[in-house]
């Protein structure tokens, strides 16, 4: 099997805190963001209703499907894949049957342990703790929020502060966002409904996930040539990668999970607020604010 044969060299989660450390150098180099180490997403893959299954497999939208949950690297590749879960699981579910979410709740990831924001103040640092735990980023759908888990505020009634941080995890986020747009793009399986049973099917999404690895590595040129991706101009716009002319992955068979509604603790809310507060302070990049206007 070609995931079972690939896995080690190309779809091996970080083990040690060095490679992790790695991981947030690059996501605050690519993306300014510090002490940022992934950033997660989750879609519904559509499949043939399974024999004998009842409606464990019928998701939200009204068809059979299973669950890709994947983090992704700041160059776009998969830090870790999780494909299988039943269409019907709820939201928080999903997330939580993954051995991703047993080793952060167990402390077992090996993530690097929390320091302070890069270039803060005193008056910045005032009243406020500013060693930072290392975190993924992930959009408002599917995922709790937590120290390890930041996500944007709630899109009523906010304030300028808050929407200028909402667009700057939106841009470490969009590495996910192209991430299952080149993999559905390349892989066109991915985008049909897949009739075969869902232990095969898993296979299936696990072996693209892990080729997508494979030619990043080995041939990046040809696989993701220039303008693949999205970009930004020297004035912080966006400019839309040419995967997005091959596949819409917000449509079809290849959709967004439901939003999450779980409850977050408190601390996880303040960690929210300081790195609110750094990315219009010490962290702000220079074209966000006509971004925001625009």
């Amino acid at each position: 099997m070609i995931f079972s044969l690939l896995k080690d060299e190309y779809m091996s989660c970080p083990q040690a805190e060095c490679e992790w450390e790695e991981i947030s150098k690059q996501f605050e180099e690519r993306w300014q963001l510090p002490n940022c180490v992934g950033a997660g997403d989750g879609k519904h893959i559509r499949i043939k209703c399974p024999r004998n299954s009842g409606s464990r497999y019928f998701n939200y939208t009204g068809y059979f499907s299973i669950v890709l949950m994947a983090f992704v690297g700041p160059k776009y590749e998969f830090l870790f894949v999780d494909a299988g879960c039943q269409g019907s699981v709820s939201d928080g579910g999903v997330f939580r049957s993954t051995e991703l979410w047993r080793a952060l709740k167990e402390n077992s990831l090996y993530l690097p342990p929390a320091k302070p924001l890069p270039n803060t103040d005193p008056l910045f640092e005032e009243n406020v703790d500013v060693n930072i735990e290392h975190y993924f980023v992930c959009d408002d759908d599917a995922f709790p929020l937590g120290l390890n888990l930041m996500k944007p505020y709630s899109k009523s009634q906010l304030s300028e502060e808050k929407r200028i941080y909402n667009y700057r995890l939106s841009r470490a986020r969009r590495v996910s966002e192209n991430a299952f747009g080149i993999l559905a793009a390349r892989f066109r399986v991915l985008y049909t409904m897949m009739c075969l049973d869902p232990r095969k099917a898993r296979y299936v999404v696990l072996a693209c996930c892990t080729l997508h690895n494979m030619l990043l590595s080995k041939s990046s040129q040809s696989y993701c040539p220039a303008g693949c991706m999205d970009y930004e101009d020297e004035n912080g716009q966006v400019i839309l990668g040419s995967w997005r002319k091959d596949v819409c992955i917000n449509t079809g068979n290849f959709v967004p999970l439901p939003k999450c509604k779980e409850w977050h603790p408190k601390n996880a809310d303040d960690m929210r607020d300081i790195l609110c507060g750094y990315v219009n302070g010490p962290g702000a990049v220079p074209w966000q604010w006509k971004v925001l206007i625009a």
